[in-house]
């Protein structure tokens, strides 16, 4: 049973969104030498430029909570481990409008609200386990994500309280995660 923490810089794939630190942690199981099942999750707040045909200019808070097979390959008696993941996952979403936004839109007598629905994505990755001692690993972990989710819009009139909606499909919300940290064994 192993234990890791993780930081690093997680890239959107997706057009308008910028990179943020990221951090995170995981606990994996051997199930043989070459092979492990992990259940891991990485926090990062990316800033939103804002498009016609997507989010709006805000923060998008990220955690995908993820299921990853790795095939590990020990060398040198275990003091190295490269390793290649690939898993599958549910990412929670949680969008902010910048708060400017909302408030040219209130001055003009509406009140607008986005929100990005949570989705299923797939990764794979690659990595490195470096013992430092028995039961201490330096990890160094590359993972892409690959997932889709669609955002739904509402705009209210606040005098009449009429409202108007609508979908984004086919959001990009895949990243490109780079992490480094320790992993802590339980023998």
């Amino acid at each position: 049973v192993h234990i890791s923490l993780l930081g690093g810089y997680a890239l959107p794939t997706g057009k308008n969104y910028v990179g943020a630190f990221a951090y995170g942690a995981g606990l994996s199981f051997d199930l043989h030498k070459y092979f492990a099942i992990e259940v891991s999750g990485l926090r990062y707040e990316s800033s939103v430029a804002g498009s016609e045909d997507g989010l709006s200019k805000g923060t998008l808070a990220v955690l995908p909570l993820e299921v990853s097979l790795k095939g590990q390959l020990p060398l040198s008696g275990g003091r190295f481990t490269p390793y290649f993941a690939v898993g599958a996952g549910y990412s929670f979403y949680q969008f902010s409008l910048d708060p400017q936004i909302g408030a040219d839109w209130e001055t003009v007598g509406f009140s607008i609200t986005e929100k990005l629905d949570n989705a299923i994505g797939f990764h794979f990755g690659v990595g490195l386990d470096v013992a430092l001692n028995r039961s201490l690993a330096l990890v160094i972990d590359a993972r892409f994500r690959f997932a889709e989710s669609k955002a739904a819009w509402t705009m209210t009139d606040q005098t009449s309280n009429e409202e108007i909606s609508g979908v984004l499909e086919k959001l990009d919300q895949g990243s490109i995660a780079l992490g480094i940290g320790l992993k802590f064994s339980l023998r």
